[in-house]
């Protein structure tokens, strides 16, 4: 019958008598890698934390490097904690790996990848020629555009909850006024309803009568501009009360430095840490947004109507800057009247006092401030063309053949229109905030 074989302790198999040897190596030197990893892992942790332990640390890490090549024990999680201990630090090593450093002196938390990341953007900004980076931190103007623009940048979610909030109201009240003239229509004027185009934005093949429609939809026009003012000027006011702080904190950091933001306060901003999750900042944004509202509901009637005041001198000023003859005339006058409705929201100003405090604010800042106004507000309009330009002028085959590309250019243009746009909002907050940060140096 069969022999049962000898039962052997496993290992390598006798088929390949090289892998005995090469297993024999492994276990030889199990140890010894295991120890090289702790002490790996180590020095990675001591990374972020070396400039306060300073040559403690270093001298820590070496060691600790050179126990283990030499040791045969392998080293436990417990030794790494207290090896850490003169350093003032503690590390955790995540699951994936990742390990993180924790200072306790000032209660910074710091990873590995961020030394990388303000490599990263110290290189950047190497990059960038000096006579551009001097423009950009020493300029008046483009101090002014980086503030608004790290203003928009702290209370993006925020400014951008308002601005779709603001598109729905207004969207949503001419969706009223029109049923509600159709239902007149219908009820008192005796008109039949198989000519009332039933959607707000009929086509060529919708049901109705054209012509009734034209008539309801001045009509409706006709109700809904004073109402469109009422909130535009609600919102454009709880946007300057939103931003504010903000205002106040990227115009005091400036300072601080004295004048030296730019880029590279742009690069230190990136690296800050995000502690809420999504959904958190959504729900902030929109519970700041709602409170905002509720701050400026009260003064909305006179808000609104320097609002519409401002809005006439603009277009007056605007077309008069057209005939290109009085440009400098119209020009000088409607930088006067930006900081109107700011002064109404913050100080209560209303018609004339409102534009005459705002001529004060502006006059010592008048030089820096043409290039940021013309450049926020000529430059979406600008974009809005090119993208309807492009939107007319690519054949349909390319739309429908390279999508990407066309449809990610016009993506672009739309998505920097509209940034520029919320930057343009945000910029007479900033100017209101340095003006009255110069007033107030002049007084004292």
């Amino acid at each position: 019958m069969f022999r049962a074989a000898p039962l052997q302790a496993p290992g390598p198999s006798r088929a390949h008598p090289r892998a005995h040897g090469r297993c024999a190596a492994v276990r030889r030197r199990r140890c010894g890698s295991s120890d090289r990893r702790a002490s790996w892992w180590l020095a990675l942790n001591l990374q972020g934390c070396r400039a306060k332990a300073g040559s403690d640390v270093n001298g820590l890490a070496a060691g600790t490097e050179e126990q283990g090549e030499e040791a045969d024990a392998v080293v436990r999680p417990e030794s790494r904690s207290e090896a850490t201990q003169p350093a003032a630090t503690h590390s955790e090593a995540s699951p994936s790996g990742a390990a993180v450093v924790t200072a306790s002196a000032n209660g910074a938390t710091s990873s590995p990848s961020q030394g990388s990341t303000s490599e990263g953007h110290e290189a950047w900004l190497r990059a960038i020629p000096k006579p551009v980076m001097a423009f950009w931190s020493d300029n008046p103007s483009m101090q002014l555009l980086h503030w608004s623009r790290a203003v928009l940048q702290k209370q993006f979610l925020p400014v951008v909850f308002l601005t779709l909030l603001n598109s729905a109201t207004r969207f949503g009240l001419v969706w009223v006024l029109y049923q509600i003239l159709a239902l007149g229509a219908v009820h008192i004027f005796g008109v039949p309803p198989s000519m009332i185009p039933k959607a707000l934005m009929p086509t060529a093949e919708s049901p109705g009568d054209p012509g009734v429609y034209s008539r309801l939809a001045d009509a409706t026009f006709l109700l809904f501009k004073p109402l469109d003012f009422l909130l535009k000027g609600l919102f454009l006011a709880a946007t300057l009360v939103l931003c504010r702080e903000a205002a106040e904190a990227a115009v005091l950091d400036g300072h601080s430095q004295n004048g030296t933001g730019g880029p590279a306060r742009l690069a230190a901003s990136g690296t800050q840490p995000k502690e809420q999750k999504w959904w958190a900042r959504v729900w902030s944004a929109g519970h700041r947004g709602l409170g905002a509202i509720r701050n400026v509901a009260p003064i909305a009637v006179p808000v609104t109507a320097v609002h519409i005041v401002v809005g006439a001198f603009t277009a007056l000023y605007q077309g008069c800057c057209l005939l290109l003859l009085p440009i400098v005339f119209a020009m000088r006058r409607l930088l006067n009247i930006q900081l109107a409705l700011t002064a109404a929201v913050f100080e209560g100003e209303t018609f004339k006092t409102a534009l005459d405090r705002s001529k004060q604010l502006v006059e010592p800042l008048r030089p820096g401030l043409y290039l940021p106004f013309i450049f926020l507000f000529a430059t979406p309009k600008i974009l809005g063309m090119l993208r309807d330009l492009v939107i007319q002028t690519v054949p349909e085959r390319l739309f429908a053949e390279v999508p990407e590309l066309t449809w990610s250019l016009v993506a672009v243009l739309t998505v920097a229109a509209f940034l520029l746009d919320r930057m343009n909002e945000v910029l007479p907050v900033v100017v209101y905030t340095m003006a009255k940060r110069c007033e107030d140096e002049t007084k004292s």
